[in-house]
């Protein structure tokens, strides 16, 4: 029984180990003709480090042993990989197994056994796992991989590892695992080669860099010595130490070191007082609902000390079952060490507190318990039903995740999938409700939200109903009905002062106005389609201003409005002061009223809007057109393309029509013939009419993809490239598809031409 002497060190030292040279050995040979496998044996014994548990003495030094359990791969003459087990475990054992023979009476052998390994002239592929598991002091079954030449029925294995020794004392009684890292490869596949004689690692073509070992029931690591089995190579190491809470404390080497083969480094001993004697929790005040949660626990003398020298970090979010609570550069200060000291963070310590809700959670209890100022709510997938109103300064964030850790970045132009969190109105009730406008200074924002089945009689806002202040963001409202008499809004109803913003409407009704979303305040980023208002106007939207004087006007600006329907004005109505920006309104119907598009009824500014294929219904009207003028306002950098009537086809449909004397056209393009001006409008002001550009009807080509509706500008559309006047509103930096819009002469329509 060998015994090999390792030095101990508290910081790491290098162990001076000798290795015997072996006979160089010879490649085993095929044999002519095929042969079949018969029993066969040999010794095998240890040399410098070896194989596969280590018995260590009083005196330092260590046996290293075989186990009954262990198998062997040895490669035959006809180079297959051959399971030999062991027998007579101790220094020297007999491994038994069947396999071709070779003339010279050499093969090599691998240990441990692994049936995917194979011979490739003198190499051979093995692994070192980066997860090594053990049963106690020691190290891990099949992570010491050793090599030998079987030479006249004897193996003298060579250890291809590198070993790192850690001892945990007795008073350590909470360690789970211990981490090592390095820049340069610790694990994985390696190959090692028998031409030397000696078998040698040569190459590792697919690595990690870290080696964890642990129990293999996931239990405190008990008090002894350990080795992680590492690649040779030259390591600077850092160490993790994990405790049983979650808690980790961590340790560097000062500069790298050799880690040879049939080697051992010691890394030292764990500290007793790693882990505890102070505790941090969330006090009583801190928490709702919840029991009293450990935040981390740690030794350090007494003094006051930040955040950042307690944890590494300046703002700690700590997740329990109902909130994550969020401190921010606290300091704290601890007494003495002498025994276990308890700091309790107080809800006046808190940054934030995020209110977690499941599916199954009352989402109404948990906003009315909220405290604004200090709380939001976050909501995961599943279905809420009821209606649920809006508490002042609680934000609502909706599509978490399962661990509260990522949530949607939702942007319905770009794709309407991601939402998870439903709230259902259950067809009987409206389902968001602002009661009252907000303060001043106070946003409230409901984000990634489905908001569905709400229902109204005789009154706005089935899906939504919003207030100043109140904002919505990145939300699907769909399948939502205001009904009877004069109800607007089917799926939102805004008030002046409120936020819609990256929002897919679809699918809404309203029995009089505004079919989707009727809106006194701002619309942005926005797809609305799909729904319908049956008596009146805006089957998707009504933006609805004030008067010149006020500032709380409507503002509309990169929408897509399309297939919507109404009895007048299909897509849009625009009512009071408003403005409308970069908009394409598409393929909307007016089924009786014969605007199709956009219906004015107020001093409206309409900039840079793209409207086409929208459709007049109705088989008498007089009015027909895609944009209906009724008040006066600025129609400035509009294309108004291929939009039609039952009573006129896309060649003679009028596109626009002007019906107030003071209405001015600024570089609009429009198909051929599509423009009609009222008796009473009156050209001769200062550029009322200028540089109208005229489009054939027959030039569906000026867009990239008209049939699909891709209506993004090709090179041929001329008329609409450069000729648009000055960006005029400020908020206006890109265009429809979030493309930078020039400063000057930008183009024609919703869309700048890409190059």
């Amino acid at each position: 029984m060998k015994k090999y002497t390792i030095l101990l060190a508290t910081i790491i030292l290098a162990f001076a180990a000798c290795n015997k040279e072996a006979p160089t050995p010879e490649t085993p040979e095929s044999p002519a003709a095929p042969q079949s496998a018969v029993p066969f044996t040999f010794h095998a014994t240890m040399g410098e480090l070896t194989k596969t548990q280590i018995s260590e003495n009083t005196d330092g030094s260590a046996d290293v042993l075989w186990k009954e359990t262990d198998k062997v791969s040895v490669f035959d003459a006809a180079g297959n990989n051959c399971e030999f087990s062991v027998s007579g475990a101790g220094s020297t054992a007999t491994l038994s197994g069947k396999l071709v023979p070779s003339s010279s009476g050499k093969y090599y052998a691998v240990y441990p056994y692994a049936p995917s390994s194979a011979l490739s002239g003198t190499t051979v592929t093995a692994e070192i796992p980066s997860v090594q598991k053990v049963s106690g002091p020691g190290f891990a079954d099949g992570a010491v991989i050793s090599g030998a030449v079987v030479s006249e029925g004897t193996a003298v294995f060579s250890n291809l590892a590198s070993l790192v020794r850690f001892t945990v004392p007795d008073d350590v009684t909470t360690l789970k695992s211990v981490t090592l890292v390095s820049e340069a490869p610790l694990s994985g596949p390696f190959v090692m080669d028998f031409a030397g004689g000696t078998p040698a690692v040569t190459s590792v073509p697919d690595h990690a860099t870290t080696v964890t070992v642990e129990m293999e029931d996931g239990s405190a690591l008990p008090s002894g010595n350990y080795y992680a089995a590492v690649l040779p190579g030259s390591h600077k190491l850092t160490v993790t130490l994990t405790d049983q809470d979650g808690m980790t404390a961590e340790r560097a080497m000062g500069e790298a070191k050799a880690f040879v083969s049939s080697h051992i480094r010691s890394i030292g001993s764990v500290k007793s007082d790693t882990f505890d004697n102070v505790e941090f929790v969330l006090g009583d005040a801190a928490v709702s609902g919840e029991t009293k949660t450990l935040v981390m626990s740690a030794k350090i003398p007494a003094g006051t000390y930040t955040m950042e020298q307690l944890l590494g970090v300046t703002s700690y979010p700590y997740k329990g079952d109902k909130a994550i609570y969020v401190i921010d550069n606290l300091s704290f200060t601890v007494g003495s060490t002498t025994e276990k000291q308890t700091i309790s963070v107080a809800k006046s310590d808190l940054t934030a507190r995020h209110l977690l809700v499941r599916e199954g959670d009352d989402l109404q209890a948990v906003l009315n318990a909220a405290e604004a100022g200090l709380d939001d709510v976050y909501v995961g997938a599943g279905t809420f039903t009821g209606g649920f109103t809006m508490v002042e300064g609680i934000n609502v964030t909706g599509s978490w995740d399962a661990d509260f850790t990522g949530t949607i970045n939702y942007e319905p132009l770009k794709s309407t999938s991601g939402i998870t969190t439903i709230l259902d109105g259950g067809g009987s009730q409206r389902v968001v409700n602002q009661a009252a406008a907000f303060t001043e200074s106070t946003v409230t924002t409901w984000k990634n939200l489905k908001i569905q089945n709400g229902k109204r009689s005789s009154d706005n806002g089935a899906g939504v109903y919003l207030m100043s202040r109140g904002v919505l963001d990145g939300c699907e409202i769909c399948n939502n009905s205001a009904s009877e008499g004069s109800s607007q809004g089917g799926g939102v109803w805004a008030a002046e002062g409120s936020f819609v913003r990256n929002c897919w409407i679809h699918d809404n009704f309203a029995q009089h106005t505004a079919g989707g979303i009727y809106c006194k305040g701002q619309l942005t980023y926005s797809l609305i389609e799909n729904n319908s208002a049956q008596d009146n106007a805006g089957g998707g939207v009504q933006m609805h201003g004030g008067n010149a004087a006020d500032n709380n006007n409507g503002t509309m600006y990169n929408c897509i409005v399309r297939r919507n329907s109404s009895a007048n004005g299909g897509g849009i109505r625009l009512y009071g002061v408003t403005q409308v920006a970069n908009c394409l309104v598409l393929s909307n119907t007016a089924t009786s009223g014969g605007v199709s598009g956009i219906l004015v009824n107020g001093q409206t500014s309409i900039l840079n809007c793209t409207l086409v294929k929208n459709y007049d219904a109705a088989t008498s009207a007089g009015n027909s057109s895609a944009l209906y003028c009724n008040q006066n306002g600025t129609i400035k950098n509009c294309l108004f393309f291929g939009n039609y009537s039952s009573s006129k086809n896309a060649d003679s449909a009028v596109q626009l029509y002007i019906n107030h004397k003071y209405t001015w056209l600024m570089n609009n393009a429009i198909t051929d013939g599509g423009l009609k001006l009222h008796t009473q409008y009156d050209p001769s002001g200062n550029g009322r009419n200028q540089n109208t550009q005229t489009i054939p009807a027959a030039s569906p080509g000026i867009f990239n993809n008209y049939a699909g509706d891709d209506y993004t500008l090709t090179k041929s559309a001329t008329m609409c490239i450069d000729k648009g006047n000055t960006n005029i509103f400020g908020f206006m930096t890109t265009d429809l598809a979030y493309k930078a819009r020039k400063v000057n002469t930008v183009d024609i329509g919703c869309y700048e031409y890409q190059q």
